[in-house]
């Protein structure tokens, strides 16, 4: 699994790593041919593990497998990072095991190479099958991977004086316009024709959190929908005050009393898991949590402010996030935006 992508969440949710788990990743200290602390089986004159200027140089010919090994510093079950620099390609790969199954594959040359799995094994072993192969790698490391990076798959904001997506490309509204409030520079909606489709940058199944600040001047039809796609819709019942969401078209809810505010800028946050389970939040307090039993379609556009476009005011900072936000994340992303709104 690739990396993912960090923006604009509170510190507490960029990757967060255990200690190290490889002793002498750096190889720096040996004991005759062989690294201390690795065990290293099948070695003889053509195929063995040997110190290049203080890194790991693997050669093997085709005559059998050769494999260093250090036993039962992973748990089955919890996720780990290995990061390992490539100093000399390999004929082929070098393989890197959990003594259950491959993890990872090192096929090429270069520095802080990045490799995520999930042990099923307790094992760390690297391993070069029966073929030829002259391989030198360093700075092996094994951590356990405690909090993982979030990818928000949606993020749209009208901060510089444009609407943006993620990647600070302009996107091209109906309707509408970048008005100025206070410090915000925020997207203004009519209420009658003004929407943003955001095209599909991803999909919206799975555990996924939704983050929208708004202020409204007016919401004139029965239903105003802040975003939505074919088969989903996080949105505001104006006949019942109820703040729900929609994964299968329009059948399914999740509801309660919620007196949308007028005139005054709010944060939605909504943390949908793939279940269905909903917790909504309002500034950073979770106000009620349902049960969403629908099916989010996938691969369709994300439109904000459609069927039909009834509101009228600001929104800005609108971010989807593949991933669930804590109550205390929930809380601190908040906590860290409020000023510019002057809450």
């Amino acid at each position: 699994m690739a990396s993912r992508r960090y923006k604009r969440l509170p510190s507490g949710h960029k990757e967060q790593l255990g200690p190290e788990l490889i002793t002498n990743g750096d190889f720096t200290n040996w004991t005759a041919d062989d690294p201390d602390d690795w065990t290293v089986e099948n070695e003889d004159a053509n195929n063995y593990i040997t110190e290049v200027s203080g890194a790991f140089r693997l050669v093997s010919d085709a005559s059998k497998a050769i494999k260093a090994t250090q036993a039962g510093i992973l748990t089955v079950g919890k996720r780990y990072k290995i990061l390992v620099d490539v100093i000399a390609s390999p004929v082929s790969v070098i393989r890197i095991s959990d003594g259950a199954i491959y993890v990872a594959l090192i096929s090429n040359i270069g520095t802080d190479k990045e490799y995520y799995f999930t042990a099923t094994g307790v094992d760390f072993i690297i391993i070069r099958g029966a073929a030829a192969c002259d391989v030198t790698i360093d700075n092996i490391s094994v951590k356990e991977v405690l909090v993982e990076e979030v990818d928000e798959i949606l993020n749209i904001s009208a901060q510089s004086g444009s609407i943006l997506d993620r990647w600070g490309n302009a996107l091209t509204p109906t309707n509408m316009a970048v008005y100025k409030d206070g410090e915000v520079n925020a997207m203004y909606f009519n209420g009658v024709d003004s929407e943003i489709n955001c095209g599909t940058p991803d999909t919206l199944l799975g555990d996924k959190s939704f983050i929208i600040w708004f202020k409204g001047y007016e919401y004139s039809g029965i239903v105003t929908y802040f975003i939505s796609t074919t088969m989903f819709a996080l949105a505001f019942d104006i006949s019942s005050d109820t703040l729900h969401i929609s994964s299968d078209g329009g059948g399914t809810l999740a509801i309660d009393v919620y007196a949308l505010p007028v005139n005054e800028w709010t944060q939605i946050t909504l943390v949908r898991n793939a279940a269905g389970l909903a917790n909504f939040y309002v500034n950073g307090e979770v106000v009620y949590s349902a049960l969403d039993t629908g099916t989010p379609a996938a691969g369709t556009d994300i439109i904000l402010n459609t069927e039909p476009a009834t509101f009228r005011g600001l929104m800005n900072d609108i971010r989807v996030v593949d991933g669930l936000l804590t109550a205390s994340e929930a809380n601190q992303i908040f906590s860290s935006e409020k000023a510019l709104y002057r809450l």
